[in-house]
């Protein structure tokens, strides 16, 4: 969901069920940048519509924030730094990168394999990685949202 939005991950942690219309494939998210607060609605890209359908049904409430502690719907709201601790527990420090595949760091011959790469990168360059995507193909004339189809005909 992270990865497809394009969005700040203090935004997404903010999102409650009611914010959200699957429907139309929207939600509503505040934006924060500096002392300016604005309501902005985004659309749900084809791709990410099973992840918003399956975190949408574990909801009881419509309060219930969609990414509570466990990364479960719950009544209290997650924190960037909870996201962050858990990309280096869970990423940085238990995947690698050998030959080309990605493999547990746990499954690897520790007295025999010395050539593999770490995972560097942040939780949040997720966001960038999406956004340099849709720039990658978004022609000077091509919008976000015809952007959006041309990935999902791409993917």
């Amino acid at each position: 969901i992270f990865f497809y939005s394009g969005a700040r991950s203090t935004e997404i942690l903010s999102i409650q069920r009611k914010h959200i219309r699957l429907e139309k494939q929207e939600y509503d998210v505040l934006i924060k940048k500096g002392k300016q607060y604005v309501w902005e609605t985004k659309i749900i890209i084809q791709n990410a519509i099973p992840f918003w359908a399956e975190i949408v049904q574990m909801c009881k409430s419509k309060e219930d924030f969609l990414f509570s502690y466990g990364l479960v719907p719950g009544e209290k709201k997650n924190t960037a730094k909870q996201i962050t601790i858990r990309w280096r527990t869970h990423v940085k420090n238990k995947i690698v990168i050998k030959d080309g595949a990605i493999q547990l760091k746990s499954k690897l011959d520790k007295e025999n394999d010395f050539e593999y790469e770490s995972i560097t990168a942040d939780f949040y360059s997720m966001k960038h990685n999406f956004l340099d995507l849709l720039d990658s193909i978004n022609d000077t004339e091509i919008n976000t949202a015809i952007g959006y189809q041309i990935i999902l005909e791409y993917s």
